[in-house]
């Protein structure tokens, strides 16, 4: 994610929204593979930056 911020890919359009919902269900197929091993905290992060209204 932090590669496609650095080539500009900013709000104009929906692609970073996409990825960030896509890297944030990534992570919960980790973690479901991996129980017991809290959610790293910059996904807390991100997921309550998605649901602010």
């Amino acid at each position: 994610m932090n590669v496609e911020v650095r080539r500009g890919q900013g709000f104009a359009d929906d692609r970073l929204l996409r990825l960030m919902w896509r890297w944030l269900a990534l992570h919960e197929r980790i973690a479901a593979m991996l129980p017991g091993i809290p959610e790293p905290e910059h996904d807390a992060d991100v997921r309550a930056i998605l649901r602010r209204p």
